[in-house]
C-alpha cells in the first residue's frame, strides 16, 4: 500500500475518533459522571489528526518535488 494512501487513512481515523470522543465526553459530561482528565481525549485525538494532516502535506510537497526532479 502507499505511504500516502496510508498517511491519508490514519489522518480520517484521527478525525472520527475525535469527533466520537467530543460526543462521548458532552454525553457523560451532561450525565454528571465526567473527570476532569476526560475534556483531553478529543484534543489528543484531533492533534494526533493535525500531525498527520502536516505529514500529508509534507508527503505531497516531497513526492510533487521527486517527480520535478526525475523529469529533469
Amino acid at each position: 500500500m502507499d505511504l500516502m494512501k496510508v498517511n491519508k487513512l490514519q489522518m480520517y481515523f484521527w478525525f472520527g475518533v475525535t469527533v466520537i470522543t467530543l460526543i462521548m465526553v458532552i454525553i457523560l459530561n451532561v450525565q454528571g459522571t465526567l473527570e476532569t482528565w476526560y475534556y483531553a481525549v478529543p484534543l489528543i485525538c484531533l492533534l494526533m489528526a493535525l500531525m498527520r494532516r502536516w505529514l500529508y502535506k509534507r508527503l505531497q510537497k516531497s513526492a510533487a518535488e521527486r517527480d520535478a526532479a526525475s523529469k529533469k
